[in-house]
């Protein structure tokens, strides 16, 4: 059963606010214009009063929630989009401080699969009354790389096209035809998995999920029934025989697990090792490209406390 503390007001405590003033930017344009100051005046509103940090590069927000830590901080607050509350979470996987979410961005994966509203008052408001539930935490290492991730690690075909998406996200348009060229010239791979000590290979294996949440990437659906704090992955296997698989494996992940679901396999794990045969696969973690396969995750249960919505919360109670 998932840790559930009872609902909890913070007006008393210590409260970080890391807040990203670049948040709500994708593909060069503003899509959510709140500012820094505006989160924390939503958190006073409800009679909060935060220590206000901006970050100011990649990886700040990280720095910053460990000093919120050394701090005492008891709650740090991640006010932008998913980047900004991954790098926070990074700051305090495996410490008894709460992680509060103000989602501030354009995706928002992980506020969605907890329940946190939008709207930036409703979501101040979940802080000072919402519950706390243990967020699982995966950790993936490649030859290149060992880094934490919140929401999927995937390897194959959407990790080959993440690095042009991201550019693409940045407003660099020119990648978006090599990004096109890469998705008509992959091709299928075999795969050699080893899921909690258990061998097996998979021969035209397209791309491999292995989720903590339903939503990576630009809200791509890769795994419906996963949940953030049931203390396993959802590993999802997608195979291709030809190109119009690929087509209705993408077609189902931006649009619905409803929609395609021939040549999908699904388990649940807390270890997971892909192999590659004779090419080595791409490995990307939430959306970010961090070598190739071999590559090993495993789940780190319970790692960071989370406020919250009351869905998420009753799940975690039930």
């Amino acid at each position: 059963m998932a840790r559930l503390l009872l609902a909890n007001p913070i007006v008393a405590s210590q409260v970080w606010l890391i807040a990203n003033p670049l948040a709500g930017r994708k593909a060069g344009f503003t899509l959510n214009p709140v500012t820094p100051d505006d989160a924390r005046r939503a958190l006073e509103r409800v009679g909060l009063r935060p220590e206000l940090r901006v970050t100011e590069r990649p990886g700040h927000a990280t720095l910053l929630a460990r000093q919120a830590v050394a701090a005492g901080a008891d709650t740090v607050v991640a006010a932008g989009g998913d980047g900004t509350i991954h790098e926070v979470a990074r700051g305090l996987v495996g410490r008894d401080v709460r992680l509060g979410l103000l989602p501030l961005g354009s995706m928002l994966n992980l506020p969605r699969s907890l329940g946190v509203p939008r709207e930036i008052d409703a979501a101040a408001a979940l802080l000072r009354d919402g519950r706390t539930v243990g967020m699982d935490v995966g950790l993936a290492t490649t030859a290149r790389d060992q880094t934490y991730f919140f929401e999927a690690a995937g390897i194959g075909f959407d990790a080959a096209l993440f690095a042009y998406a991201d550019q693409i996200d940045r407003g660099r348009w020119r990648y978006l035809g090599p990004m096109l060229r890469a998705f008509l010239r992959y091709q299928p791979r075999r795969a050699r998995l080893v899921v909690d000590d258990r061998g097996f290979t998979v021969p035209y294996t397209l791309m491999v999920h292995v989720a903590l949440s339903p939503y990576t990437g630009l809200r791509l659906n890769v795994a419906p029934d996963a949940r953030v704090d049931d203390r396993q992955f959802d590993l999802v296997i997608r195979r291709a025989t030809d190109r119009a698989d690929v087509v209705r494996h993408m077609a189902t992940l931006m649009l619905g697990p409803s929609r395609y679901r021939a040549r999908t396999g699904t388990l649940r794990a807390r270890c997971v090792e892909i192999h590659h045969g004779r090419r080595p696969m791409p490995v990307h973690a939430d959306g970010e490209v961090i070598g190739r396969t071999p590559v090993e995750l495993r789940i780190l249960p319970a790692a960071i406390p989370v406020i919250a919505g009351p869905e998420a919360a009753a799940r975690a109670a039930a």
